[in-house]
């Protein structure tokens, strides 16, 4: 959804929203690991590289 709204021209409050989202979501080390393992994962990889802000959220 970051991404996406992001390319969508989302505002800075709507992308720092978005952010806080997934800071505050359960299960952080699914999160934690996602980043770690992202070059194994196509999908996550396109995700970051679109976004690479994200590997510090």
């Amino acid at each position: 959804m970051y991404v996406k709204r992001r390319s969508a021209g989302a505002t800075v409050r709507e992308l720092a929203r978005l952010k806080r989202g997934i800071q505050r979501a359960p299960h952080p080390t699914v999160w934690t690991e996602m980043k770690r393992q992202r070059t194994h994962h196509p999908q996550l990889d396109s995700l970051f590289s679109q976004a690479p802000e994200a590997l510090d959220f």
